[in-house]
């Protein structure tokens, strides 16, 4: 069994030889030297933007402390942001907007039913679904493509670009739409709506002109 003890006294033999003292100075006078020259290069930078101030070491010393402190805190918040939005677009793109079968069962003219109901109650977010739906199996019913439950809106943007090349960038612009609002839980605004549904009726309208 371990004497506590024991390994106190073994650990401070360690600390107290030379070689540990040695590689502890050699780190240390290695971290002085980084120091120095950070703090020199931010003076440089600094004696540049403000060529006539004139600081003395502490204020200096201060200033660069908080320069630094400031940076680090902008650096992290970007990569908690870069972070963030990647999980999100992944999340986006991996989500396939037909959730169910019976979905599928529906006729675009069923969704858009729907739609008017769900327009009364002003509910625009599960409107806002409805309406992405119908687009959806309207463009299958025209065979621009294959509407699965398992397919994501990145894979029907990639039949598009085959079948419909017309149609395919704005399909991606309004499946960013339905993402944000359907997963990405975004209130949505009624002036938003009306130019998100006009955009869709649209593509309803598509098959006269192609």
């Amino acid at each position: 069994m371990l004497d506590p003890d024991k390994a106190r006294q073994d650990l401070e033999k360690i600390l107290n030889t030379k070689e540990y003292q040695v590689y502890n100075k050699e780190t240390q006078n290695t971290l002085q030297i980084w120091w120095s020259k950070a703090k020199h290069w931010l003076m440089e930078q600094l004696e540049k933007l403000f060529p006539s101030m004139k600081m003395v070491d502490t204020s200096a010393s201060i200033l660069l402390i908080v320069l630094i402190v400031i940076v680090i805190l902008l650096l992290a918040l970007a990569v908690i942001l870069i972070i963030r939005y990647g999980v999100r677009k992944t999340k986006f793109r991996n989500q396939p907007p037909l959730q169910k079968l019976s979905e599928m069962e529906w006729s675009y003219q069923s969704h858009i039913a729907e739609v008017k109901r769900l327009e009364e109650m002003k509910e625009y977010t599960k409107a806002t679904r409805h309406l992405f739906l119908a687009l959806l199996l309207y463009f299958n019913q025209c065979g621009w493509l294959e509407a699965k439950v398992w397919k994501t809106n990145w894979e029907y943007y990639a039949e598009l670009k085959r079948t419909h090349p017309a149609w395919a960038q704005k399909f991606y612009t309004l499946a960013r739409f339905f993402d944000k609002v359907t997963y990405g839980e975004q209130q949505i605004e009624a002036a938003e709506y009306e130019n998100y549904k006009k955009d869709i009726i649209a593509g309803l309208e598509e098959k006269h002109h192609a």
